[in-house]
């Protein structure tokens, strides 16, 4: 009996037409996609090492409380007085402090009572007192009694002719009210009535009475604040 031929194995039909040098290639490609899968599997089963803990921290010492501990000892207490269970006496044989003596019943005595003597009793006077008298005001006016007005003392300086006025050739007529104070000064200045258009009539007039110097008034030989009326007069020559 005659043996069968052995026949070559079948090699795929895609692999026929490729060299040898190209099948080792994609053989090693297989193995080593295989190897780097086993290798991630691995690395995922294996749990991971916990990160190492931080340094601690370093304490300011200067901060920091230090609390000490101080052991108190309790307070010494008496020692306890023992007892003599022989010495005790019986409730119905208490010693008696002192001996109780029948004392005789007094009547209660009369109180004395005095009478006082009859004195006449000083009505006293209950009326309101005076009201005090009112104070003196920080400025006088000049209608005030026994007052002496101011006196001017310096050159009156005149006031200048406001140049609107002088262009429109208006004249005019300022009234003022001017504090003169203890010193003799001018302290305010208050128009009371300036022309219509003013035309800086007002304003030249302040001006000119603020540079204003006084004898202060008095009032009993002492200088007062007085409030004056002024009157200035603008005229056109």
């Amino acid at each position: 009996m005659t043996a069968a031929p052995m026949r070559p194995d079948r090699i795929p039909f895609a692999e026929s037409f490729l060299p040898g040098r190209a099948r080792d290639q994609r053989s090693l490609l297989f193995a080593a996609c295989v190897a780097l899968a086993l290798h991630v599997l691995a690395l995922l089963a294996i749990p991971l090492p916990d990160p190492p803990p931080s340094p601690p921290r370093p304490v300011d010492e200067s901060r920091v409380l230090h609390l000490t501990r101080v052991a108190i000892p309790p307070p010494e207490l008496p020692p306890p007085t023992p007892r003599n269970p022989t010495s005790r006496t019986p409730r119905n044989e208490l010693p008696v402090p002192f001996e109780l003596e029948d004392e005789p019943v007094q009547a209660p005595r009369e109180r004395a009572t005095e009478r006082l003597p009859d004195t006449d009793v000083e009505m006293l006077d209950f009326a309101p007192a005076p009201p005090p008298a009112p104070a003196a005001p920080a400025v006088y006016d000049e209608t005030s009694d026994g007052l002496t007005l101011p006196r001017m003392i310096s050159v009156r300086v005149q006031p200048t002719y406001p140049r609107m006025a002088i262009l429109a050739g208006r004249d005019g007529v300022v009234i003022l009210r001017a504090v003169i104070t203890e010193d003799g000064e001018v302290a305010e200045v208050e128009v009371l009535r300036s022309p219509q258009p003013d035309l800086g009539f007002a304003d030249a007039a302040r001006e000119a009475v603020l540079r204003w110097r006084y004898e202060p008034g008095q009032i009993d030989g002492r200088p007062v604040a007085v409030a004056l009326t002024v009157v200035v007069d603008f005229q056109l020559d």
